[in-house]
């Protein structure tokens, strides 16, 4: 409807933004701990389990109440100093730990409020398999499958602050890594930069911690998702872009 001189009064269409399990990327979608979605609490705000919902049964869990996050915000906050962390298992309790083959894809989303940037595993298994944020510029992976190789992204000064942050990482069919912040992809320093072509395949078991016994993640994770696919480049911006969209408040 127009009001004379050319102005109209209809709304502009804003984007539609597709979730983890649109864009035809359901079949590689492994875990999705969706915010706010089908959180279990034990005792008062402790959270038992974050169940999954990309339809694998990798539900995130503790059943130790002195090692079980605290609802915050939708996710759950993690306290290092109480060894606080969550293992993927099934509906009945046992591992639902999966494989990214060597040489595989993959790519792996998190919506995270950090309470430190120092040493922080978000995602490993019981043998020194894992994604970390290792400084405030270093982002540090390694796999042990096909031979130990671990691979540190130095990126530029104060990437990760105790802010909210929406953080994407992975790898593409050549095997080269890349990672996002907030929506953009940053430009490592290829020079100082260790292994930037990684095909190591790799396990992952637990949430917020390394080898089930260091490296405790200190913040919230208010969601995580990953695929075992490394998804076009539109596909990354929308995806980023439905975190950003959801968290951007906080």
């Amino acid at each position: 409807m127009a009001l004379g001189l050319g102005i109209t009064t209809e709304l502009l269409e804003k984007p539609v933004l597709l979730t983890p399990k649109e864009q035809g990327l359901a079949s590689s979608l492994q875990i999705w701990y969706e915010n706010g979605k089908d959180i279990v609490l034990g005792t008062g705000s402790k959270v038992s389990r974050w169940l999954d919902q990309s339809g694998n049964d990798r539900n995130a869990s503790q059943t130790n109440i002195l090692l079980q996050p605290t609802l915050s915000n939708g996710g759950v906050r993690l306290t290092a100093s109480n060894n606080e962390h969550m293992d993927i298992v099934d509906s009945s309790g046992s591992s639902a730990a999966f494989s990214i083959a060597q040489g595989g894809e993959f790519c792996v989303f998190m919506a995270i409020m950090p309470g430190s940037v120092n040493n922080q595993v978000y995602l490993s298994d019981s043998t020194n398999e894992f994604i970390e944020i290792m400084t405030a510029k270093k982002f540090r992976f390694k796999g042990n499958d096909g031979g130990n190789l671990h691979s540190v992204l130095e990126l530029p000064s104060n990437t990760f602050t105790e802010n909210t942050r929406v953080v994407a990482f992975g790898r593409d069919s050549s095997d080269l890594l890349s990672i996002w912040v907030d929506g953009t992809s940053i430009a490592y320093d290829v020079g100082t930069s260790q292994n930037i072509i990684n095909d190591r395949g790799f396990d992952i078991a637990n949430i917020g911690v390394r080898d089930d016994s260091d490296r405790y993640v200190t913040g919230t994770i208010l969601e995580l998702f990953m695929y075992n696919k490394y998804p076009a480049e539109s596909k990354i911006e929308n995806l980023n872009e439905y975190l950003m969209s959801k968290f951007s408040h906080l």
